[in-house]
Protein backbone atom coordinates (compact mmCIF):
# COMPACT_ATOMS: atom_id res chain seq x y z
CA UNK A 1 0.00 0.00 0.00
CA UNK A 2 1.66 3.24 -1.42
CA UNK A 3 2.05 5.70 1.60
CA UNK A 4 0.82 8.93 1.26
CA UNK A 5 2.72 11.74 -0.37
CA UNK A 6 3.75 14.72 1.64
CA UNK A 7 1.62 17.68 0.97
CA UNK A 8 3.31 20.14 -1.46
CA UNK A 9 4.79 23.24 -0.65
CA UNK A 10 1.65 25.01 -2.92
CA UNK A 11 -0.73 23.73 -0.70
CA UNK A 12 1.13 24.16 2.53
CA UNK A 13 1.07 28.06 1.47
CA UNK A 14 -2.42 28.12 0.38
CA UNK A 15 -3.39 26.29 3.70
CA UNK A 16 -1.83 29.11 5.42
CA UNK A 17 -3.58 31.84 3.49
CA UNK A 18 -6.61 30.50 4.21
CA UNK A 19 -5.79 30.49 8.14
CA UNK A 20 -4.71 34.08 7.94
CA UNK A 21 -7.99 35.37 5.71
CA UNK A 22 -10.07 33.43 8.52
CA UNK A 23 -8.25 35.71 11.24
CA UNK A 24 -8.86 38.83 9.34
CA UNK A 25 -12.08 38.31 8.16
CA UNK A 26 -13.98 37.02 11.34
CA UNK A 27 -16.27 38.91 13.44
CA UNK A 28 -14.89 38.76 16.90
CA UNK A 29 -17.31 40.05 19.94
CA UNK A 30 -16.66 43.32 21.05
CA UNK A 31 -15.84 43.50 24.61
CA UNK A 32 -18.10 45.34 27.46
CA UNK A 33 -15.83 48.20 27.96
CA UNK A 34 -15.44 48.75 24.31
CA UNK A 35 -19.78 48.56 24.09
CA UNK A 36 -20.27 50.15 27.36
CA UNK A 37 -18.24 53.05 25.81
CA UNK A 38 -20.12 53.16 22.63
CA UNK A 39 -23.93 53.32 24.56
CA UNK A 40 -22.61 56.07 26.59
CA UNK A 41 -22.19 58.38 23.10
CA UNK A 42 -25.41 57.58 22.00
CA UNK A 43 -28.77 60.01 22.40
CA UNK A 44 -30.82 59.32 24.55
CA UNK A 45 -33.44 58.01 22.46
CA UNK A 46 -30.94 55.49 20.64
CA UNK A 47 -29.63 54.89 24.03
CA UNK A 48 -33.22 53.71 25.17
CA UNK A 49 -33.88 51.67 22.29
CA UNK A 50 -30.62 49.73 23.39
CA UNK A 51 -31.57 49.29 26.94
CA UNK A 52 -33.89 46.86 25.23
CA UNK A 53 -31.94 45.02 23.21
CA UNK A 54 -31.28 42.84 25.86
CA UNK A 55 -30.48 42.05 29.61
CA UNK A 56 -26.87 42.33 28.95
CA UNK A 57 -27.29 45.66 27.22
CA UNK A 58 -29.29 46.90 29.46
CA UNK A 59 -27.18 45.92 32.27
CA UNK A 60 -24.41 47.69 30.82
CA UNK A 61 -27.08 51.01 29.83
CA UNK A 62 -27.25 50.96 33.87
CA UNK A 63 -23.81 51.43 34.36
CA UNK A 64 -23.81 54.19 31.88
CA UNK A 65 -26.39 55.98 33.89
CA UNK A 66 -25.93 54.75 37.63
CA UNK A 67 -25.51 58.49 39.14
CA UNK A 68 -28.07 61.35 39.12
CA UNK A 69 -27.05 63.67 35.66
CA UNK A 70 -28.58 66.90 34.73
CA UNK A 71 -28.48 68.16 31.24
CA UNK A 72 -29.50 71.77 30.46
CA UNK A 73 -29.56 74.10 27.42
CA UNK A 74 -30.65 77.72 26.31
CA UNK A 75 -32.35 79.26 23.31
CA UNK A 76 -33.06 82.59 23.25
CA UNK A 77 -35.64 81.95 19.71
CA UNK A 78 -38.86 83.75 19.76
CA UNK A 79 -41.00 81.13 18.37
CA UNK A 80 -41.89 79.03 21.47
CA UNK A 81 -42.48 75.91 19.39
CA UNK A 82 -38.73 76.23 17.82
CA UNK A 83 -37.19 77.12 21.41
CA UNK A 84 -38.82 74.29 22.78
CA UNK A 85 -37.70 72.01 20.35
CA UNK A 86 -34.06 73.24 20.08
CA UNK A 87 -33.74 73.10 23.91
CA UNK A 88 -35.33 69.27 24.00
CA UNK A 89 -32.83 68.44 21.33
CA UNK A 90 -29.88 69.73 22.98
CA UNK A 91 -30.58 68.01 26.16
CA UNK A 92 -31.39 64.69 24.73
CA UNK A 93 -28.31 64.34 22.52
CA UNK A 94 -26.80 61.95 24.94
CA UNK A 95 -27.74 59.26 27.24
CA UNK A 96 -30.65 60.36 29.80
CA UNK A 97 -33.61 58.86 31.35
CA UNK A 98 -35.76 61.92 32.23
CA UNK A 99 -37.58 61.60 35.61
CA UNK A 100 -38.24 65.65 35.45
CA UNK A 101 -37.95 68.14 33.78
CA UNK A 102 -37.77 72.37 35.07
CA UNK A 103 -38.12 75.19 32.87
CA UNK A 104 -37.70 78.88 32.94
CA UNK A 105 -39.39 81.07 30.57
CA UNK A 106 -39.71 84.83 29.14
CA UNK A 107 -42.95 86.06 30.00
CA UNK A 108 -43.01 86.17 26.26
CA UNK A 109 -44.56 82.80 25.85
CA UNK A 110 -47.57 81.55 26.95
CA UNK A 111 -47.22 78.79 30.02
CA UNK A 112 -49.59 76.37 28.79
CA UNK A 113 -48.52 76.47 25.29
CA UNK A 114 -44.61 75.87 26.90
CA UNK A 115 -45.84 73.21 29.01
CA UNK A 116 -47.64 71.57 25.81
CA UNK A 117 -44.70 71.39 23.60
CA UNK A 118 -42.44 69.95 26.63
CA UNK A 119 -45.23 67.01 27.71
CA UNK A 120 -45.56 66.16 23.62
CA UNK A 121 -41.38 65.52 23.38
CA UNK A 122 -40.78 64.14 26.46
CA UNK A 123 -43.95 62.05 27.71
CA UNK A 124 -46.94 63.53 29.83
CA UNK A 125 -46.06 61.08 32.32
CA UNK A 126 -42.95 63.20 32.75
CA UNK A 127 -43.32 65.63 35.58
CA UNK A 128 -42.54 68.68 34.60
CA UNK A 129 -42.57 72.38 36.41
CA UNK A 130 -42.51 75.67 34.45
CA UNK A 131 -42.31 79.39 35.57
CA UNK A 132 -41.71 82.97 34.19
CA UNK A 133 -38.55 84.03 34.94
CA UNK A 134 -37.23 88.00 34.93
CA UNK A 135 -34.01 86.17 33.58
CA UNK A 136 -32.28 82.95 32.45
CA UNK A 137 -28.94 81.74 32.11
CA UNK A 138 -27.79 78.60 30.33
CA UNK A 139 -25.37 77.19 27.70
CA UNK A 140 -26.88 78.01 23.87
CA UNK A 141 -28.34 75.14 22.71
CA UNK A 142 -26.27 75.33 19.17
CA UNK A 143 -22.74 77.36 20.51
CA UNK A 144 -22.64 76.07 23.90
CA UNK A 145 -21.42 79.41 24.70
CA UNK A 146 -22.86 80.76 28.60
CA UNK A 147 -25.43 83.39 27.46
CA UNK A 148 -27.41 85.27 30.33
CA UNK A 149 -30.56 87.60 29.92
CA UNK A 150 -32.04 89.61 31.93
CA UNK A 151 -35.50 91.40 31.09
CA UNK A 152 -36.33 94.46 33.07
CA UNK A 153 -40.04 94.82 31.67
CA UNK A 154 -42.75 92.71 31.57
CA UNK A 155 -45.29 93.09 28.73
CA UNK A 156 -47.77 90.65 29.55
CA UNK A 157 -50.34 90.34 32.26
CA UNK A 158 -48.92 87.11 34.46
CA UNK A 159 -51.84 87.35 36.74
CA UNK A 160 -54.78 86.59 33.55
CA UNK A 161 -55.83 82.99 34.56
CA UNK A 162 -55.05 81.73 30.94
CA UNK A 163 -51.61 82.71 30.94
CA UNK A 164 -52.06 85.14 28.22
CA UNK A 165 -49.66 87.39 27.15
CA UNK A 166 -49.87 90.53 25.33
CA UNK A 167 -48.35 91.50 21.41
CA UNK A 168 -45.54 93.54 23.13
CA UNK A 169 -43.98 91.14 24.90
CA UNK A 170 -40.74 90.33 23.51
CA UNK A 171 -39.24 88.46 26.55
CA UNK A 172 -38.54 85.10 24.57
CA UNK A 173 -36.49 82.58 25.81
CA UNK A 174 -35.90 79.33 27.57
CA UNK A 175 -33.85 77.79 29.94
CA UNK A 176 -34.95 73.57 30.04
CA UNK A 177 -33.11 71.21 32.84
CA UNK A 178 -34.06 67.56 32.71
CA UNK A 179 -32.84 65.74 35.57
CA UNK A 180 -32.29 61.87 36.31
CA UNK A 181 -32.41 60.51 39.82
CA UNK A 182 -31.88 56.44 39.94
CA UNK A 183 -33.29 54.72 42.31
CA UNK A 184 -36.09 57.47 43.23
CA UNK A 185 -39.62 58.59 42.15
CA UNK A 186 -40.26 62.14 41.56
CA UNK A 187 -43.47 63.98 41.24
CA UNK A 188 -44.78 67.47 41.22
CA UNK A 189 -47.31 68.00 44.34
CA UNK A 190 -48.59 71.32 43.63
CA UNK A 191 -49.77 74.03 46.73
CA UNK A 192 -52.24 76.38 44.48
CA UNK A 193 -54.82 78.55 45.89
CA UNK A 194 -57.96 78.34 43.56
CA UNK A 195 -58.00 81.13 40.60
CA UNK A 196 -60.12 83.43 40.57
CA UNK A 197 -62.06 81.59 37.36
CA UNK A 198 -62.24 78.50 39.27
CA UNK A 199 -63.96 80.69 42.11
CA UNK A 200 -66.45 81.65 39.59
CA UNK A 201 -67.42 78.63 38.34
CA UNK A 202 -67.59 76.42 41.98
CA UNK A 203 -70.81 77.29 43.32
CA UNK A 204 -70.45 75.64 46.34
CA UNK A 205 -68.38 78.58 47.72
CA UNK A 206 -69.81 81.17 49.39
CA UNK A 207 -70.06 84.43 47.45
CA UNK A 208 -68.61 85.93 50.72
CA UNK A 209 -65.62 83.37 50.78
CA UNK A 210 -62.16 86.01 50.42
CA UNK A 211 -59.71 82.99 49.47
CA UNK A 212 -56.67 85.40 50.89
CA UNK A 213 -58.03 85.24 54.22
CA UNK A 214 -57.64 80.84 54.55
CA UNK A 215 -55.11 80.44 57.12
CA UNK A 216 -51.60 79.34 56.09
CA UNK A 217 -51.80 76.70 58.44
CA UNK A 218 -54.21 74.62 56.53
CA UNK A 219 -52.66 75.22 53.15
CA UNK A 220 -49.62 73.70 54.36
CA UNK A 221 -50.96 70.68 56.50
CA UNK A 222 -53.05 69.93 52.46
CA UNK A 223 -49.67 70.65 51.26
CA UNK A 224 -47.61 68.22 53.49
CA UNK A 225 -50.29 65.31 53.45
CA UNK A 226 -50.38 65.57 49.93
CA UNK A 227 -46.65 65.09 50.25
CA UNK A 228 -46.55 62.48 52.49
CA UNK A 229 -49.57 60.23 50.57
CA UNK A 230 -47.95 60.18 47.34
CA UNK A 231 -44.08 58.77 49.26
CA UNK A 232 -46.50 56.37 50.71
CA UNK A 233 -47.44 55.81 47.30
CA UNK A 234 -44.25 54.50 45.97
CA UNK A 235 -41.92 53.66 48.56
CA UNK A 236 -44.22 52.29 51.50
CA UNK A 237 -42.61 55.40 53.98
CA UNK A 238 -44.03 58.60 54.35
CA UNK A 239 -40.86 60.65 54.77
CA UNK A 240 -39.59 61.69 51.54
CA UNK A 241 -35.74 62.14 50.47
CA UNK A 242 -35.71 65.32 49.70
CA UNK A 243 -37.77 68.44 48.34
CA UNK A 244 -36.87 71.19 46.25
CA UNK A 245 -39.86 74.01 46.59
CA UNK A 246 -40.76 76.52 43.94
CA UNK A 247 -42.56 79.65 43.33
CA UNK A 248 -43.61 80.28 47.39
CA UNK A 249 -42.41 83.09 50.06
CA UNK A 250 -39.36 82.52 52.56
CA UNK A 251 -41.84 82.47 54.94
CA UNK A 252 -44.10 79.87 53.48
CA UNK A 253 -40.85 77.64 53.04
CA UNK A 254 -39.51 78.22 56.75
CA UNK A 255 -42.97 76.82 57.67
CA UNK A 256 -43.21 74.19 55.81
CA UNK A 257 -39.50 73.19 56.75
CA UNK A 258 -40.45 73.51 60.03
CA UNK A 259 -43.80 71.38 59.82
CA UNK A 260 -41.32 68.78 58.16
CA UNK A 261 -37.86 68.85 59.80
CA UNK A 262 -38.08 65.81 61.97
CA UNK A 263 -39.63 63.67 58.68
CA UNK A 264 -37.08 64.73 55.62
CA UNK A 265 -33.56 64.68 54.62
CA UNK A 266 -32.88 67.59 52.29
CA UNK A 267 -35.15 70.90 51.50
CA UNK A 268 -34.07 73.14 48.37
CA UNK A 269 -35.97 76.27 47.94
CA UNK A 270 -35.58 77.72 44.59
Amino acid sequence: MAEPSPPSSSSCSSSKNDTKLRKTTDFFPITDDLLQNILSRLPAVSFASAARVSKSWNLLCNQVLSRPKLASALSLDPSPGIAVREVVDKVLAEPIRPHFVIASVGSGFRLYEVFRLISSKLGSKTPVIISTANGIIGKDAFTDEVKEVKWVNFGGDLSDDDGSVTAEDDNHGIVLTVGFVPGLSVDVVPLLRPTKLQLENNTDIDENFDWHQEPRRALLDNFVTDIREYTASVSGCKSPVGIVLFGVSFLVALSFVLAMRSSIDYVAKL
